[in-house]
């Protein structure tokens, strides 16, 4: 099974998945699309941080991976809400599951490059 980040969103929206734990509808693919984009743009941004050599742009960057760990959790809360709501989704939801988790990996080594950015320009180590 081969997925592309459009139909993971297609999926996503087409699918009950579109609920919450309290039933009402939420905006699963512009979370998703929104997430997707922080993570491009951080490691984009963490790579120029690192060329140039820029601790500010970096410590910035950083401090991002807490909006990318919180949005992994809600999806993670939406995609076990829906694999209880509807059994027949756990396949493609733990499918979905996986892919979150790696993007939330992603953000995590988004951040070491910064910890090694703001150490290469300052000489200072630190742990975000």
């Amino acid at each position: 099974m081969s997925w592309s980040g459009s139909a993971i969103t297609a999926w996503a929206s087409e699918r009950s998945c579109s609920c919450t734990s309290s039933g009402r509808s939420s905006s699963r693919s512009s979370t998703s699309r929104g997430w997707l984009a922080l993570v491009r743009t951080g490691l984009r941004q963490a790579v120029d941080a690192l060329l140039t050599k820029d601790a500010k742009l970096a410590e910035t960057i950083a401090a991002q991976d807490d909006d990318i760990d919180h949005l992994y959790e809600q999806i993670y809360r939406e995609l076990l809400t829906c694999m209880l709501n509807d059994p027949r989704t756990i396949d493609r939801a733990t499918w979905l599951l996986w892919v979150a988790h790696n993007l939330e990996r992603m953000g995590d080594r988004i951040q070491n490059v910064c910890e090694q950015t703001v150490y290469e320009a300052t000489g200072i180590m630190r742990e975000f």
